[in-house]
């Protein structure tokens, strides 16, 4: 077996596969917040979102609700408070909350993590993905819209694990 030299000198087979990454050889840099993929993200509509939050709700209120006894008025109620307060956030709010990203991915992140101590009203699913919705369209990559994602996408984890084994 041959060895290959790596773009940053490194040589070795090993060395090869980690130096496309320039890990192996103290040059690793972080992944760019900058490209396509998070342009698209920074793009993304409260429709969208709007939608994937519904997705989210439906079917993990569907699992608590219908997973030992069949609580149709319960879910029913649910899905209603779900919608009015979707609703408010991605359409009624939303243009405010995007006037500063980081601050209101971190204060909407937190909120998504105490809604999951009511779990069954699927308050996370709208709390969650707006904080990560806000969390992205932040250009400048503040710490606070990393916090943010970060808790948005822990509450959106809980309550869907509350909701298939709570």
């Amino acid at each position: 077996m041959g060895y290959i030299v790596g773009k940053h000198g490194c040589a070795g087979a090993v060395g090869a596969g980690f130096a496309a990454v320039g890990w192996f050889c103290g040059t690793f840099e972080a992944p760019s917040t900058e490209g396509p993929l998070m342009d698209s993200a920074r793009r993304e509509n409260p429709v969208t979102l709007f939608l994937g939050s519904a997705a989210l709700a439906v079917v993990f209120l569907a699992i608590a609700y219908f997973k030992g006894d069949n609580d149709t008025t319960g879910f029913i109620v649910a899905v209603a408070v779900w919608l009015v307060v979707a609703g408010a956030v991605f359409f009624w709010l939303w243009e405010r909350l995007e006037t500063r990203p980081a601050h209101w991915s971190l204060i909407v992140g937190g909120v998504a993590v105490v809604s999951c101590v009511a779990f069954w009203l699927g308050l996370p699913f709208v709390f969650g993905p707006a904080a990560v919705g806000l969390g992205l369209r932040d250009a400048a990559g503040e710490t606070r819209s990393k916090v943010g994602i970060a808790l948005g996408a822990l509450a959106v984890a809980a309550a869907a694990l509350a909701c298939s084994f709570g």
